[in-house]
C-alpha cells in the first residue's frame, strides 16, 4: 500500500509552498507508480469532490436563509439564538409588554 500526501505552506491566504510526504511506502516507489500511470501527487481530486459537495448540499438548502457552515460556528450560533429566543418566554412576558 502507498499512501502520500500534500501539505501546503500559506501566508496572507497565498499559497508560499508545497511538500510532498509519503505516509505508507517510500518516495521512490511512489515515484514509479506515478511514472507508470503518467500522474503525480495532487490534492485535485480531493478538492473537486469537496467544491461538489458543497455546491449539491447549497443547492438542498437554497432558499431558506441557510448557507453551509463549519459545525462548530454552527453550534454556537444555534446555542446563542435558542438561549435569546427562550429567554422572554420564560419570565412570562409577550413582546416586551408588561
Amino acid at each position: 500500500m502507498l499512501y502520500a500526501q500534500v501539505v501546503k505552506s500559506y501566508r496572507r491566504q497565498r499559497l508560499v509552498g508545497v511538500k510532498h510526504r509519503v505516509v505508507f511506502g517510500t518516495m521512490e516507489r511512489v515515484q514509479q507508480v506515478l511514472v507508470a500511470c503518467g500522474q503525480q501527487i495532487n490534492t485535485s481530486f480531493v478538492e473537486r469532490l469537496n467544491l461538489d459537495m458543497r455546491q449539491r448540499v447549497a443547492a438542498l438548502c437554497a432558499g431558506n436563509g441557510s448557507r453551509i457552515d463549519r459545525p462548530d460556528v454552527v453550534a454556537t450560533r444555534g446555542t446563542a439564538l435558542s438561549g435569546a429566543a427562550v429567554a422572554p418566554a420564560a419570565d412570562g412576558l409577550s413582546n416586551g409588554a408588561g
